[in-house]
């Protein structure tokens, strides 16, 4: 394919072009299936044109886009999709707990998750975002969660963490959790005001 001939900087400005240009960041969100993010981020032609061609798109987009997960399944499908490729050009990402399917993906995806998170090697930043009123009250696995996350953090050379606790109006966040959070993650990477899902550089 012609395309492919012409040179990578070349290339990466089509990509550019195709992929989202007037938007520094995804929201990935009610991706239970595959077929939900087909129809939303990967709905783009350059995805079905070759298998060359849609890994480069794949990187490209997961390098320069800041990726923000509204939930732990939408995540753990949208890794599994642009697999190692995608994963290892992460810059930034971000990640809201959602309870809804909470329980269902730490017995079944929280492993998984972080298992493929290890292959975002290029990582500079991850925000992690306990959504209160979802979660309710005496609730532990954000605790759990938490740790092995930043254990993660810890092994990228160069990279960080922020966190914060996403209080519903009319709900205090219990005690408990956010002195377990500051525990494990650190007073000092709390962002103490909800910043949508913004991360900065």
């Amino acid at each position: 394919m012609a395309f492919l001939k012409l040179p990578g900087e070349l290339r990466n400005k089509i990509y550019a072009y195709l992929l989202f240009p007037s938007q520094e960041k995804l929201l990935i969100a009610f991706a239970n299936k595959y077929r939900a993010l087909a129809e939303s981020c990967f709905q783009s032609p350059v995805f079905r044109l070759n298998r060359q061609i849609r890994a480069e798109a794949i990187a490209f987009l997961c390098a320069n886009k800041q990726i923000h997960f509204q939930n732990a399944i939408s995540a753990l499908n949208f890794l599994r999709l642009v697999g190692e490729g995608g994963i290892s050009n992460f810059k930034r990402i971000s990640l809201t707990i959602d309870v809804f399917q909470s329980q269902l993906f730490l017995e079944t995806g929280q492993y998984e998750f972080l298992q493929l998170l290890r292959k975002a090697r290029n990582l500079k930043h991850f925000h992690l975002q306990v959504d209160v009123w979802k979660w309710g009250y005496g609730d532990e696995e954000p605790e759990a969660f938490a740790s092995k996350a930043m254990d993660f953090v810890d092994s990228l050379e160069g990279g960080k963490l922020t966190w914060a606790v996403a209080p519903r109006e009319g709900i205090t966040a219990p005690i408990s959790l956010v002195f377990g959070l500051r525990s494990i993650l650190g007073e000092e990477n709390m962002l103490r005001k909800r910043r949508n899902y913004h991360v900065e550089d």
